[in-house]
């Protein structure tokens, strides 16, 4: 996040290109079976923020006004009414902890793949996502994308 608006960040271009699909299916109702699971799965304040989010209370149209102009929606600017009908969504803090938890991903699995070459001086194996996981998209690290 810190790097985030650095024109050399390449984590921090990551992080806000993840963001930016993280609310987009957000918004576009993807993630509305995630909200519904979260929401009968936790106890969740049903006057918190979190739960207007999770039980459809805020209108994805307004949210989706609030982050063009560059404002990070809450529950109360997005309430949902008759014009615009909310569905369930993701809160903001699980959108951006998401965002994160991509970018450190990547970030820690570019680690074990540089200091795996360091040590052994070997290339190392295909990570665990693309030669398990199901995976087929392979992000090299930015130091040997530049090579």
């Amino acid at each position: 996040m810190k790097v985030s608006n650095h024109p050399d960040g390449f984590y921090g271009r990551v992080y806000r290109e993840r963001k930016t699909l993280e609310w987009k299916r957000n918004l576009a109702g993807m993630l509305s079976d995630q909200a519904t699971k979260a929401l009968t799965g936790k106890k969740i304040g049903k006057q918190t923020d979190a739960h207007a989010w999770y039980s459809g209370g805020c209108s994805a149209e307004k949210a989706r006004a609030l982050l063009e102009s560059g404002t990070t929606p809450t529950a109360a600017a997005c309430k949902a009414d008759d014009d615009y009908p909310g569905v369930p969504m993701l809160p903001p803090a699980q959108i951006q902890m998401r965002s994160q938890r991509y970018a450190v991903k990547l970030f820690l699995s570019h680690l074990q793949e540089s200091w795996w070459r360091q040590e052994t001086g070997t290339e190392p194996p295909a990570p665990w996502v693309i030669a398990h996981g199901g995976h087929a998209h392979y992000i090299k690290p930015p130091q040997i994308a530049q090579k």
